[in-house]
């Protein structure tokens, strides 16, 4: 009876000195991880053109938050993973895994000619007896302009405004019918907020749900994504982050498309872009894997290949990961999934300058390098 007790005790001791070293080690490696990424964002947030940036980080189902700055810089007051920030194009991502539902489900067919949704010839949408497909639409190759209607580069947030206030889907289906196209559709890449947007109005008619409906049943319902939605409430003004030009300028929000919302509308948290990032490591998710997969291929390489909106890339090892940025007149955001390994980040900041697009992917991916090898 001795005998067996003091067996019992040694497998108990052992086990926990075992469980106590891996303890020691995750430790060890979540405080690395911290060091980096304060590393890192001290850094980005020392530049004068910064004010606030919200870091979000999920690996092996762990999540991780990071906050620097200020959400407005009349006030020194820190974002939080509360924080309400325009996630602008990322929104686009959004887009894409809807239409993916929807193709699975019956609703949509990827080769279908858009026309075929819009009750009307459009005789714009074709080249050369090459229409544009719904495909072309999600992959930025359907030779649309960016915008419809287009505009000038050099007119200012205010202006842009001005030009789409009041902006309606029977007015943008207007504007579209006046649209021409000028190469074959699926032969070019270029980035089209309108194809986006056209989507977006096709899913409702197919559905007969309004775009917020949609994304509300099919994403954010189903993980608990309760601060993300298409328009901030008076009650959660409080927690918006203000958003500044390379100047520090305060901006107004993004063009309020309203009616035709699917580019750039939604507005987010980074407690909720972690619910976001688990739900894109899912590719068992029918949905999830249709919308990373790939439809138009940029390079032989496999870097900036496009799946149904999320763009994605191929390392030399194998690993597969899908991301999309976001920008508006004062915010910038990104986001960046590696689903083989069950590792994302989203970073989130109220700037608008030149160069912060490119800052934060380079963060993002430096940090998802190191994270491949801890």
């Amino acid at each position: 009876m001795k005998i067996k007790i003091v067996v019992i005790l040694f497998i108990v001791l052992n086990t926990l000195i075992a469980f106590g070293q891996v303890s020691h080690k995750q430790n060890q490696a979540e405080r690395l991880l911290n060091e980096e990424v304060d590393k890192a964002g001290v850094k980005f947030i020392s530049k004068p053109v910064h004010v606030g940036l919200s870091i979000g980080i999920v690996e092996n189902g762990s999540s991780y938050t990071y906050n620097y700055g200020s959400v407005e810089k009349a006030k020194q007051v820190k974002p939080t993973a509360k924080t309400i920030y325009e996630i602008a194009s990322i929104t686009k991502s959004f887009t894409g895994i809807l239409l993916a539902h929807a193709v699975l489900e019956k609703k949509i067919s990827l080769n279908d000619d858009v026309t075929k949704y819009l009750g009307g010839p459009y005789p714009g949408l074709a080249y050369k007896r090459h229409p544009v497909k719904i495909i072309n639409l999600a992959n930025h190759t359907s030779g649309l302009p960016k915008n419809v209607p287009d505009y000038k580069k050099d007119l200012s947030p205010e202006q842009i405004i001005d030009l789409y206030k009041n902006f309606s889907e029977k007015r943008f289906l207007d504007e579209l019918e006046k649209t021409r196209i000028h190469s074959i559709p699926g032969a070019q890449f270029n980035y089209s907020n309108a194809g986006a947007q056209l989507i977006g109005i096709i899913l409702e008619k197919v559905y007969h749900m309004s775009y917020a409906d949609l994304v509300k049943k099919y994403i954010t319902k189903p993980v608990h994504m309760d601060d993300t939605r298409l328009s901030v409430s008076y009650s959660d003004e409080a927690r918006f982050a203000k958003g500044y030009n390379e100047k520090g300028v305060q901006m107004p929000l993004l063009l309020q498309w309203v009616s035709v919302p699917a580019a750039a509308s939604i507005k987010s948290t980074i407690d909720d872009m972690l619910s976001y990032l688990k739900l894109n490591m899912n590719e068992k998710d029918p949905a999830i894997a249709l919308a990373h997969q790939v439809t138009f291929k940029h390079s032989a390489e496999g870097d900036n290949n496009i799946g149904l909106f999320w763009f994605s890339k191929t390392l030399p090892n194998g690993n597969r990961e899908v991301m999309h940025a976001g920008g508006s007149f004062g915010t910038t955001t990104y986001c960046l999934v590696s689903p083989s390994q069950h590792i994302g980040i989203v970073c989130l900041c109220n700037d608008a300058a030149p160069g912060t697009e490119h800052e934060l992917t380079i963060m993002c991916n430096d940090l998802l390098s190191r994270l491949y090898k801890k």
